[in-house]
């Protein structure tokens, strides 16, 4: 997980909250309805951005993480694997009987 990223888009959210409460203030604060639209463009609109901006970061990294974990889950598996295949040859092959058990071959 990289921490600064994820840093950096908790940062942004931030941001962009205080820019929506900022906006919602400034609004409230007059009765002119195109401030009140400029206010709440700039403030609101750029809010949202910036929050869904560094929600965006957030979940990218998150993401990465996830991928490697399931790649190191993909080593380990394929470790295993091969694990078994090296037992297979020690132990010898098995036969199958008619009603379905195995036995090992004597061989």
């Amino acid at each position: 997980m990289n921490l600064r990223r994820s840093l950096l888009g908790w940062l942004i959210v931030l941001g962009g909250f205080v820019a929506v409460v900022a906006g919602w203030v400034s609004v409230q604060s007059t009765r002119d309805v195109p401030v009140q639209i400029a206010y709440l463009a700039s403030g609101g609109i750029a809010g949202i951005a910036f929050v869904a901006l560094g929600t965006g970061l957030v979940a990218n990294d998150d993401l990465r993480a996830i991928r490697a974990a399931v790649e190191e889950l993909r080593d380990r598996f394929d470790d295993i694997e091969l694990d078994l295949a090296d037992t297979r040859e020690i132990v010898g092959p098995t036969v199958r009987q008619e009603n379905g058990s195995r036995t090992r071959s004597n061989a």
